[in-house]
């Protein structure tokens, strides 16, 4: 016989976590707190053995740690993010045990939106990515500084930041060569026009799995390079593109396009015949759409940069 599904709500918090338990008919089993500890959370497990426990959480900065120990421990578990499910981050009244009420209600009822949960490699890439383009970001920051420095000791003490951080990066350079040459989705984006094994390294990282997209319409609006359309009866405007996509990802492949449409002849006739119609900052960003659609269908079909362009103008 099968076991009843429990669906449980979890506020967590970095030392102490509020749950709340409801049934499949949506009655309250249990609410209570317990120490953010594997200690507290297998007496949670414990208390329902009997059940297949379903358990929510929001995102939050440690949300890594708590999906891995509460999988160990045989949750099947899901993150919510709160700014695309307002019935939770929107709400009136914001109390850790409201919180967890609704999500557990939420939960029963298939109404939330969830996060992708990413493997442990997958983590580490998106680790490595992120923290290379914060550090050059940083070092970026101190050189634009050492020019508005009034005295010498803020120059010298700011060269001093900027070689450290530059050792930083090309260890993390390192790392990143490493990684490149041992995944194969990271090769395949690497002979995309314009993206090297940093870029290719940060698309992967930053995506996890193009099975993730079922449509390539939807990648390339996570990837923040499709406008907002306002339409109302015959009337229809094309706005910016979406803010609540991935900012990383929208800037790696505007810089990949620059260098595309410099050194690629088939991107720069498209980038000359879009800047004319529209001017060089729009055309940027539709070749920068172009290679997002392109790594899209690379990864999907599992082939490179010129077997896919050859593939397309044989299909004409």
């Amino acid at each position: 016989m099968k076991n009843p599904t429990l669906y449980i709500g979890c506020d967590a918090h970095k030392s102490a976590s509020v749950f709340c338990a409801i049934d499949e008919d949506g009655k309250t089993v249990w609410q209570g707190e317990r120490p953010t500890t594997r200690e507290g959370f297998e007496s949670v497990k414990s208390r329902f053995g009997d059940y297949n426990a379903e358990i929510v959480l929001e995102a939050c900065s440690f949300i890594w740690k708590l999906v891995d120990m509460l999988s160990q421990l045989g949750f099947q578990v899901f993150v919510c993010d709160p700014a695309k499910n307002p019935l939770v981050g929107k709400s009136r009244k914001k109390t850790d045990p409201e919180d967890a009420r609704k999500l557990a209600e939420l939960l029963r009822a298939g109404y939330l939106s969830y996060v992708y949960i990413p493997t442990e490699e997958q983590r580490r890439l998106r680790a490595i990515g992120r923290e290379r383009h914060s550090l050059v970001r940083t070092r970026v920051r101190l050189l634009n500084q050492t020019h508005t420095s009034l005295y010498p000791h803020q120059v010298a003490r700011r060269k001093r930041i900027i070689e450290a951080v530059s050792s930083e990066v090309e260890l993390l350079d390192d790392e990143v060569s490493r990684h490149a040459m041992s995944n194969e989705e990271i090769q395949l984006v690497m002979t995309t026009p314009g993206l090297g094994e940093y870029g290719a390294l940060l698309v992967i990282g930053e995506i996890c799995t193009i099975r993730r997209f079922p449509r390539c319409a939807q990648y390339l609006a996570y990837c923040g390079l499709v406008p907002s359309v306002r339409q109302s009866g015959k009337s229809i405007r094309m706005g910016a593109t979406r803010r609540d996509s991935n900012s990383r990802l929208r800037w790696i492949y505007v810089q990949a396009a620059w260098s595309a449409a410099r050194w690629d002849p088939r991107l720069r006739a498209y980038f000359n015949r879009k800047a004319k119609e529209k001017g060089k900052k729009k055309a940027i960003v539709a070749v920068a759409r172009k290679l997002a659609s392109y790594n899209y269908w690379m990864l999907t079909k599992r082939v490179t940069y010129q077997e896919l362009v050859s593939a397309v103008k044989v299909i004409g």
